[in-house]
């Protein structure tokens, strides 16, 4: 097949497949991700970032504000920030308000990995073979589609994928004698900057690790095959500076387009990461609780059949691994993916040193266990990593690496074309199975009603710079303070979202984690003591088991006086009928009132 032919029929397989994606996977493109659990968390991120960002004299994102936590504030430096997925979002939000632009990243993400892998291999392998590999990273990795959207921040990996499989482009042409080209050193550094703009700890952290562990192979690689310590003579560099001016003389449109996109990127990432850092180092969280989820390594054995699949028997497969998986396929790759890399390495076992510091760097990330064993968090960028199962997104990228090593020559025999047949039907049963028992169920998104809206309309122009919700709701990830100030949870952990609506300040919200510092002025002042659940686990408990005691309307009769609150939200689902009408009788009447999953009924008593 001619290479003309193949890119041709590979951009329709792509086409065919993302507009797939598009409606049997996202499925919703109405509006703005929102409704109960972390699936609201990334628009509203979207939203902060829009609303907080300075552009003059560099990016920079105001942390520190009273805009949650009212009226003592807090730094919003522990959640999950994604640079380039919240400056995609500021941008549209700024020109045309609330929308679907959170679907379209990711589906862009999904097509752009495709694209993009599809031509970077397809210069030192064959279109074909480039062609298949570059669908199933994208297409069958089954753990970030998984997490679409639960966890948005695990759910697009396009520059990490990319970085990897660079990083094995440069040991591939460096152990085979090959060149490197201008273009190609120019798309590592784009790419290592680009990744800093994915979420800085899961999917920016393997991008890093991959190029520290790549540059110190190199090395090896250049002391052995020169046998001397100082590998790199006058004339070698010489040689070497040569050859990279004429590839980018023949080249210098391509390297000029990545010189601007690797200034671009810095320019508008590089600040906001350093400032995320910064604010880090602030808080001490030795000693505190991290919220661990470890995926048993074992789980790679794991097929995804129709009923063999990691998602049938979970709680028979917990038990059995002894472990705490987070999403449906941790640490599971598929057989696919598995049988590509192993018959990899045993073909061309010859070139094994192609594949060394990619082996290296599986074996960190599933030897890593956040309690037992946590070399991994010697890296500054893994220093907060608590659930290992997120890492699963790039094993696929590692075991395509490894499938590289088979020769055309093998592809060719009667073994290899057995070994691709039986590729082809794994990775077709799999992604059967995969798609129809898990990524292409209904997901039923909440889409606002005209209620809803109409309720936020009537909050936003009340006067008034805050919004007083009861029951709020504050809690972090790591556990702390969700068992004093976040006892419902699992009905009101993402109602702060609501801001994205309404615009006034808010006593809650969620954190992937947060240290006690940050919770103390709610402590201090006596807030534990007004929630009164039926039960003292936040994932059970419904409502307030009793009305306030006289005092305990004081003390927030007493708040509510001393602040600027535009009004109050009651959550009356949550509330005994006694306790909504007193609130009725001390506050005013309702203005409006909606309903929505998570916190069920809600009103606003305007004051």
């Amino acid at each position: 097949m001619s290479r003309s032919r193949c890119d041709l029929l590979f951009l329709v397989a792509v086409l065919v497949l993302t507009l797939a994606l598009a409606v049997f996977v996202v499925q919703s493109f109405e509006t703005t991700l929102t409704g109960p659990g972390d699936q609201a968390i990334w628009s509203y991120l979207g939203f902060y970032f829009h609303e907080h960002v300075s552009w003059t004299p560099f990016p920079s994102l105001d942390f520190r504000n009273d805009v949650t936590f009212y009226p003592y504030g807090v730094s919003h430096v522990f959640q999950s920030w994604s640079v380039e997925r919240e400056m995609w979002q500021a941008f549209f939000f700024h020109i045309f308000g609330h929308g679907p632009w959170l679907q379209i990243y990711f589906v862009l993400s999904t097509a752009g990995t495709a694209v993009l892998a599809y031509f970077l291999l397809g210069r030192d392998h064959p279109r074909l073979l480039a062609a298949v590999l570059s669908l199933a990273l994208a297409f069958a990795n089954f753990y970030p589609l998984a997490k679409c959207f639960g966890h948005f921040s695990v759910t697009c990996w396009h520059w990490t994928t990319l970085s990897i499989l660079t990083d094995s482009v440069l040991v591939r042409r460096l152990s085979l004698g090959k060149p490197w080209s201008a273009p190609l050193l120019l798309l590592r550094a784009a790419l290592l900057v680009l990744a800093l703009g994915q979420d800085l700890g899961y999917v920016a952290g393997p991008a890093l690790t991959s190029f520290c562990v790549t540059v110190a192979w190199l090395l090896v690689l250049s002391l052995v095959r020169a046998r001397s310590l100082w590998p790199w003579s006058r004339e070698s560099c010489r040689r070497f500076a040569s050859s990279l001016r004429a590839s980018a003389r023949s080249r210098r449109w391509t390297c000029l387009l990545l010189i601007v996109v690797l200034s671009v990127a810095a320019f508008l990432y590089v600040p906001v990461v350093l400032q995320i850092r910064s604010e880090v180092e602030i808080f001490d969280m030795e000693g505190l609780p991290r919220g661990v989820f470890w995926a048993n390594p074992a789980r790679l054995l794991l097929p995804i059949f129709p009923v063999l699949n990691p998602t049938y028997f979970r709680r028979e497969l917990t038990q059995f691994f002894a472990d705490q998986p987070e999403g449906s396929y941790a640490a599971s790759p598929g057989w696919f993916f598995l049988f590509i890399g192993l018959t990899g390495l045993v073909v061309g076992r010859r070139r094994m040193a192609i594949a060394v510091p990619f082996l290296a760097l599986f074996a960190l990330y599933l030897s890593f266990h956040p309690d037992h064993f946590p070399l991994l968090r010697v890296l500054p960028w893994h220093h907060f990593s608590r659930v290992t199962g997120r890492f699963t997104a790039m094993y696929p990228t590692i075991l395509v690496v490894c499938s590289l090593l088979v020769t055309g020559s093998f592809l060719a025999s009667l073994r290899g074309r057995r070994f691709v047949l039986i590729a082809l039907l794994l990775l077709g049963l799999e992604m059967l199975s995969a798609y129809a028992e898990t990524l292409i169920k209904p997901k039923d998104p909440y889409v606002p009603d005209r209620e809803f809206l109409a309720l936020m309309g009537e909050i936003e122009k009340s006067p008034g710079e805050a919004l007083l919700e009861w029951p709020f709701c504050i809690a972090g990830g790591n556990g702390v303070a969700t068992d004093v100030l976040g006892l419902y949870y699992t009905r009101l952990g993402s109602v702060f979202t609501y801001r994205q609506f309404h615009g006034k300040k808010v006593l809650g919200e969620y954190f992937g984690r947060l240290h006690p510092d940050q919770v103390r002025p709610f402590i201090e002042a006596g807030w534990p003591a007004l929630f009164l659940p039926d039960d003292a686990d936040p994932r059970r408990a419904t409502r307030q088991r009793r009305d306030f005691t006289p005092g305990e309307w004081a003390f927030l009769e007493d708040f509510y006086r001393d602040h600027d609150f535009a009004g109050i939200l009651l959550y009356t689902d949550l509330l005994p009928e006694s306790t909504v009408e007193e609130f009725h009788r001390r506050f005013g009447s309702v203005v409006a009132e909606a309903r929505a999953p998570g916190p069920g009924r809600m009103e606003f008593l305007r004051r």
